[in-house]
Formats: C-alpha cells, structure tokens, sequence
C-alpha cells in the first residue's frame, strides 16, 4: 500500500535528521512550506520532497511531467521568496 503525503514526508524527513544533526522539518501547516520541506547546514540547504500520486497518472510521461511541474512552482516559490525577502 504507498504512502499518504505526510507519511511520505515523514520518511524523507528521518533519515535527514539523522544525516544532518542541524536539519530542519518545515511543515506544510498552518502556514506553508514555500515549497521546501526541510532545511540544513545553517538553513542555507533546502530539500524537497513530492510524492506524486501514481494511480492520478496514466503513462510514466504524465508522472514525470507532474514531478516536472511540481519542482518548477517550487523553485518558482523559493525564488519568490527571497526576491521579496531582498527587497
């Protein structure tokens, strides 16, 4: 049976924080993730995770074109940020 979203997440998040002693989780609520999931190193590393439902997908193509345009609003979002952040 796959994974829901948040337990996903929670599977990506575990082994990073074991890897990284400074990561952190950011959680989607209540306010959003930005489109970063966690962050290392001094909160200068960002990780992103998508786990895209399959079954919503028919080809391979249509899954890989939704990773595709996930990552792209993301990064999108991150840029955003820190364009605002600057001023």
């Amino acid at each position: 049976m796959p994974l829901s979203a948040p337990e996903f997440q929670d599977q990506v998040w575990f082994p990073l924080g074991r890897r990284f002693i400074d990561f952190q989780p950011v959680p989607a609520n209540p306010g959003g993730d930005g489109g970063v999931d966690g962050l290392s190193h001094g909160l200068t590393q960002g990780y992103c995770c998508y786990a895209p439902q399959r079954a919503h997908h028919h080809t391979s193509a249509e899954l890989a074109s939704a990773v595709i345009k996930k990552f792209r609003n993301d990064l999108r979002k991150l840029f955003e940020v820190k364009k605002k952040g600057k001023g």
